[in-house]
């Protein structure tokens, strides 16, 4: 594969994960990478993940260090989802994110 056919995949990725879970594909110009998407995507889904549960390095970074650089990769973007954490517990969004997200108002 050439660089030619990297919009093309993208694309079709894009496509693939709306169609398996629909409202939270997260969009392939928002330029996470695969685990900060997957992190975020269950954040979306999920509303919350547990510290404990989750402290596993994902790819070659800690939790904590993915979670500083999708906020700073959405905040760049103005995309207006807040990543909170409580102390001891995890990191959540709250629902009324959730919802707004699942109905497209962020893509």
């Amino acid at each position: 594969m050439d660089q030619s056919d990297a919009p093309s995949l993208e694309a079709r990725v894009e496509r693939l994960e709306a169609a398996i879970l629909p409202g939270y594909a997260i969009p392939a110009h928002w330029g996470l990478t695969r685990g900060q998407a997957r992190v975020l995507r269950a954040l979306l889904l999920e509303g919350l993940v547990v510290k404990d549960r989750n402290m596993l390095r994902v790819g070659s970074n800690s939790l904590p260090v993915m979670l500083v650089r999708i906020r700073q990769r959405l905040a760049k973007l103005g995309v207006p989802i807040e990543i909170q954490s409580r102390r001891g517990v995890g990191y959540f969004i709250d629902a009324e994110t959730r919802k707004a997200f699942r109905a497209g108002k962020f893509g």
